[in-house]
């Protein structure tokens, strides 16, 4: 997201642009540590790095293995915003909001889910007293989630759902939130000129080993599609990182040996030619704010199955450029992979309208139009 909104603001080209990193693991070395002695009476630390080809100001945290106090207002922040205009802010929850409420400048924040929809999964899973305490600082995060949509602005989220949800709590409501997902990058993600979906695959992309992700119920999915139909395709599952030691194990058991693979940390040019060239794209999660991956497999012309799990339910309609399904459901979602898998016409009629829908509301420049708008307005009022 940070990286669409940061190609959006370059090729505007009237703004200058400082990109900050907030300190968001717990150890970062930056950061007031209480397990570190050393970093005790030297404070919160600044560090200027580079990545992509951008520079970049990092800025530590006071008591960082505390999360309650990662989301504080950081007194560097102030400094580093000091002569700006306004402050764009990108995270996943509105509690990063808070780290501002101390900086006297517009924030338009875009941010993705809410704390507690986010960890529903992980949570749930959660054991022990790690499991406990990481529950405890969640109910901190919550209400701050509420104090950080207070802040800000303007706010832009990735879904219908959190459109609605925040403007219960945000300064003017329904007025300042606004629906603003990132846009797919369409000259790089395209469809093949002619599509041969019976000689094809079945493809996942993502960090499939984050719980929240849900693999069991793609690969629950997908055996019981196996076994319905003897010839359907391969499964292939693409993204960083490695499956985890069940997953495979969970493979043998259903005798997929040599019909599920896992390519890890393809190139964005190798990725966009692993999309083109599947029969279909699957999506497990239990929760998504919005999904890139759905809008770059729609954009490389292939039909979605994906749950109902937030994000997707804005850009797939049921039955036309793909299918939703409840979450957890594998029997439903076997039946569509087997639907897509048996008619051809289905498939390539389908994929069709997944590519229009990319290109009518998910180009980069289509949904980067909104936050430029917003940017105008606010400079005009600081002009007045």
């Amino acid at each position: 997201m940070a990286k669409f909104l940061l190609r959006g603001i370059r090729q505007r080209g009237d703004m200058d642009v400082r990109i900050v990193s907030l300190a968001t693991s717990r150890r970062d070395p930056l950061s007031v540590l209480v397990s570190r002695p050393s970093t005790w009476f030297r404070g919160v630390r600044t560090a200027r790095a580079e990545a992509h080809g951008e520079e970049y100001v990092r800025v530590g945290a006071f008591l960082g293995e505390i999360e309650l106090f990662r989301l504080k207002p950081r007194g560097a922040l102030r400094n580093l915003f000091a002569d700006c205009d306004l402050v764009q802010l990108v995270a996943g929850a509105p509690s990063w909001i808070c780290t501002l409420s101390d900086v006297q400048k517009p924030i338009v924040a875009y941010v993705a889910t809410m704390v507690d929809i986010e960890r529903r999964r992980p949570l749930s899973l959660a054991t022990g007293l790690s499991g406990k305490w990481r529950k405890f600082m969640t109910d901190f995060a919550v209400r701050m989630d509420y104090d950080g949509l207070k802040v800000a602005d303007e706010v832009f989220v990735m879904n219908t759902w959190m459109q609605r949800h925040c403007s219960e709590h945000t300064i003017k409501g329904i007025d300042n939130v606004h629906y603003g997902p990132p846009g797919v990058d369409s000259t790089t993600f395209t469809p093949l000129a002619e599509r041969t979906p019976s000689r094809s695959y079945i493809l996942s992309v993502g960090r499939l080993s984050d719980e929240r992700k849900n693999a069991a119920l793609l690969l629950n999915a997908y055996s019981k599609a196996a076994a319905a139909k003897a010839d359907l395709p391969d499964l292939v599952l693409a993204g960083a990182g490695d499956m985890p030691d069940w997953f495979w194990q969970r493979v043998r058991q259903f005798g997929l040996e040599g019909r599920v693979r896992h390519i890890p940390n393809p190139s964005i040019a190798a990725l966009a030619d692993i999309y083109r060239n599947a029969q279909c794209f699957v999506m497990s999660s239990d929760e998504e704010g919005f999904g890139i991956v759905v809008i770059e497999a729609m954009a490389s012309g292939i039909p979605m199955i994906a749950t109902r799990c937030g994000g997707p339910e804005d850009v797939v309609a049921d039955g036309v450029n793909g299918y939703l399904v409840d979450r957890d459901d594998a029997d439903a979602m076997a039946d569509r992979m087997i639907r897509l898998a048996s008619d051809v016409h289905l498939n390539l009629k389908m994929g069709t309208e997944a590519l229009n829908t990319v290109q009518a509301r998910f180009t980069s420049e289509a949904a980067f139009r909104p936050y430029s708008e917003i940017y105008d307005r606010i400079l005009a009022q600081l002009a007045r």
